[in-house]
């Protein structure tokens, strides 16, 4: 199977805020599992639908300040259940990002890479 990747995963845990739309969207932080310049994967403790429309901000070892972007949910993957607690993987496709973010998140991924291949996805 050919691989349809544009990017490079690069698999860093880093820290990622997000947040629903909706009336009263409440705020969510995790780790995320990779990411690339495309997109990002992460655990949640719900179960998200596809095309879920999120609002994201990456915080960066590299930064102070968090690279926003706004996201799409492809993809959502049952992984087990923690403590009575549903625990899914998401894969979110960024779909809007300042070009000033988006060449930060381009410098985030170069860096890890210069670390080393541990952060890259096989």
């Amino acid at each position: 199977m050919q691989e349809k990747r544009k990017y490079i995963r690069i698999q860093a845990p880093v820290v990622v805020t997000y947040k629903m739309g909706g009336k009263t969207p409440a705020t969510k932080k995790t780790i995320t599992k990779d990411f690339s310049e495309g997109g990002i994967r992460f655990p949640v403790y719900e179960k998200l639908k596809i095309g879920t429309p999120l609002e994201l901000y990456v915080e960066t070892p590299f930064d102070t300040m968090p690279i926003a972007a706004r996201g799409q949910v492809v993809w959502i993957s049952a992984l087990s259940t923690k403590e009575g607690r549903e625990i899914y993987d998401v894969g979110v496709k960024f779909t809007k990002m300042q070009t000033f973010d988006q060449k930060r998140m381009v410098q985030t991924a170069r860096h890890f890479l210069s670390m080393g291949k541990k952060y890259r996805s096989a």
